[in-house]
């Protein structure tokens, strides 16, 4: 029997740098507009407190108005030229596990001089 339940409140996802894998994930402020080609980071994490623990990004799909959906991952698959997953442990028990998906940006979204915002959303397993 399948058993959903929203463990939401347990995870916290957000634009990140994680480009050094030693140390936790550096939330992602504000950024400069990205453009065609551009990579975008982002990372997923459990709280650190044995409740869950993230295990791997299920579905990842980025949305934007005038265009189609494009899922970036699908039922855990995804193409390896256009996204890389890396699911590892905190630097520390209190860090908890962390997910990062870095995806390319793909020149369906740029088709204005200024193009609507990207929306992100997904799922992950626990």
């Amino acid at each position: 029997q399948y058993v959903n339940i929203d463990y939401s409140d347990f995870i916290t996802a957000f634009l990140c740098d994680a480009s050094d894998a030693s140390a936790q994930p550096v939330k992602l402020t504000s950024t400069d507009p990205y453009n065609q080609g551009d990579e975008l980071t982002i990372c997923v994490t459990d709280k650190g407190n044995t409740i869950i623990e993230i295990e791997e990004f299920e579905n990842l799909k980025v949305t934007q108005e005038g265009t189609s959906d494009y899922k970036y991952v699908k039922d855990t698959v995804y193409n390896s030229d256009l996204t890389t997953i890396v699911c590892q442990d905190g630097v520390s028990a209190v860090d908890g596990r962390v997910c990062y998906a870095k995806i390319r940006l793909l020149a369906r979204f740029f088709f204005k001089q200024n193009p609507p915002d990207l929306v992100i959303e997904g799922t992950v397993y626990v």
